[in-house]
């Protein structure tokens, strides 16, 4: 299974159906995958979002990403990201902190 990554935020590959989702998940409306703690959007490029790409959050607030015809992901301090076509569960890097301080976000 091949990863995809834009900094901080990894796009991980699932097989889930995101027909008649009901009350099990919510779609985010507008395009903003995640705000770095710099301040940088990583974001559904309008083109995408315009051609059927969805953002949804399940209960515990995990991020999902439906891409039926692929996705780009734009990012003013990153490449664009081409998504294929598929469904991404989205997660944010995590680390080691220095001198074995903990596990906390990868900071981009």
């Amino acid at each position: 299974m091949k990863v995809f990554r834009q900094g901080d935020v990894l796009f991980i590959p699932v097989n889930r159906d995101f027909v008649g989702i009901g009350t099990e998940m919510r779609r985010q409306s507008g395009r903003l995958i995640r705000r770095g703690e710099h301040g940088g959007l990583h974001q559904v490029s309008l083109p995408s979002f315009r051609n059927d790409a969805k953002i949804w959050l399940d209960r515990s607030g995990t991020k999902f990403l439906t891409a039926p015809n692929g996705a780009a992901i734009v990012h003013g301090e990153h490449h664009t990201l081409d998504l294929p076509a598929g469904n991404y569960e989205v997660r944010v890097q995590r680390e080691v902190g220095t001198e074995g301080r903990g596990i906390r976000n990868v900071v981009d």
